[in-house]
């Protein structure tokens, strides 16, 4: 693994068991790139693939002809040989056995070699597809290939890209399970939509891609234009009905368990990537606090308080406080590096010195669409500018936390729901 960072080797297109990249990270990037090109128009076509038992058909002469191509250690690449070599299995039905068979493929699973050597043997994918007119993002074995659909020839090259990566499956024998491979199209504006037929397949049978109208892509849900109200819906559903078990197998609950069982069972799926999901419109910022003042009544003796007082007593700020917060610590790990920089957001500092705010200033860009207005890029750009230079020159993610957490001193603007951090309503804006 050393040998592959110091050298550069993994693909920055690779998310999947790498320090410094993780799925939030490769989402937020697609999400980027996918609500730039939305603003001037056109769609987002995306074909999701999916590696037919990837793990178990990595073929193990193949994988060692590419340690050897990489320039691994020749003792290194000889005890990874022996660690895959002599495997055999054999299958029992009714208590009959069949005979052993030789191992000839597969990474060893629950083996910390595995995801090594499997994310190894799947990087050269975006190379060989360098020269694709669309954009390829993998996680572990996770595909996915998009490209801006504006006429005809953008869709007819999407399918050139389709038919490239389904020749690189061929010649490393990894088949894909056309079955579970599907498209989606992401538009700004529904009502323009076009619709195209995308296939798999070879000279003799070419299998149709399914059209999803969502898709749940490491954990978040995306629908069609970008609203995030499905994944939303499914939270906070899921988040009720864990309280739901929390209520009927805690019968009374003081502050020190509630706490406990809150932060550990409800709010990370509330949480998780909001980033990539984070709410625009009242009605889904509602839903999504409506769950924890839901909860917080589950403490008998705070059950009559006023929701700003039970956070208070709680010491738990607003959900809407801490979506902005992490925000804030999003763009700071990506300004000061905490992230591989070969993966991350691109966020553009302010090119002029500017006296007000900070020296890490972001620079400003104008939205035709609220898809791109409240993306992750724009949304962040006015409330970090605000923020003094003590804060965001911080020497460390803890040490920025706490600063921002004093700077927001204000108790309203951490317990009160209809605090205003931006001064639009809650809501950055662009230029």
């Amino acid at each position: 693994m050393k040998y592959f960072l110091v050298n550069d080797f993994f693909s920055s297109k690779q998310f999947g068991f790498l320090k410094g990249r993780s799925t939030a990270l490769q989402l937020l990037n697609i999400i980027d790139e996918w609500t730039l090109s939305l603003d001037s128009g056109g769609q987002i076509d995306c074909i999701y693939m999916d590696f037919e038992k990837a793990f178990d058909k990595v073929p193990h002469k193949r994988l060692i002809s590419k340690l050897h191509s990489y320039g691994i250690n020749s003792n290194i690449v000889a005890w990874i040989t022996d660690f895959l070599d002599k495997r055999q299995f054999r299958v029992i039905v009714n208590d009959k056995f069949s005979s052993w068979h030789d191992v000839l493929s597969g990474i060893p699973q629950g083996s910390i070699l595995g995801p090594i050597l499997f994310i190894i043997y799947i990087n050269d994918l975006p190379d060989f597809c360098n020269n694709l007119y669309a954009k390829l993002y993998i996680y572990a074995d996770d595909t996915k290939l998009f490209r801006h659909i504006r006429n005809s020839d953008d869709q007819d090259n999407l399918q050139c890209d389709i038919n490239k990566v389904k020749d690189w499956a061929n010649e490393w024998l990894l088949k894909l399970n056309v079955e579970k491979c599907c498209s989606m199209s992401f538009t700004a504006n529904i009502n323009n939509a076009c619709t195209t037929k995308y296939y798999i397949g070879d000279s003799v049978v070419q299998h149709e891609l399914k059209k999803l109208d969502s898709v749940n892509d490491l954990g978040v849900k995306f629908d069609s234009k970008l609203s995030f109200s499905e994944h939303i819906n499914g939270k906070v559903n899921k988040a009720y009905s864990i309280l739901g078990i929390i209520k009927r197998n805690f019968i009374y609950m003081d502050k020190d368990t509630f706490i406990l069982l809150y932060k550990a069972m409800v709010r990370p799926h509330l949480e998780y990537a909001n980033s990539v999901w984070c709410p625009h419109k009242k009605g889904d910022i509602d839903a999504i606090e409506k769950v924890q003042k839901r909860a917080t009544k589950l403490v008998i003796s705070l059950k009559h308080l006023p929701y700003t007082e039970r956070l208070q007593r709680l010491k738990l700020p607003t959900l809407k406080y801490r979506r902005l917060r992490g925000d804030m610590i999003e763009v700071f790990k990506i300004i000061h590096n905490y992230y591989d920089s070969c993966a991350v957001v691109k966020l553009n500092l302010h090119p002029f010195s500017i006296t007000r705010g900070n020296k890490f200033k972001l620079q400003k860009f104008n939205c035709h669409y609220n898809i791109r207005k409240y993306s992750f890029g724009s949304r962040v750009v006015n409330v970090w500018n605000s923020l003094p230079d003590y804060v965001v020159e911080a020497d460390s993610v803890n040490a920025f936390k706490n600063r921002l957490d004093k700077h927001w001193t204000n108790q309203d603007v951490v317990y009160d729901y209809n605090s205003d951090l931006t001064g639009t309503g809650g809501l950055p804006v662009c230029a």
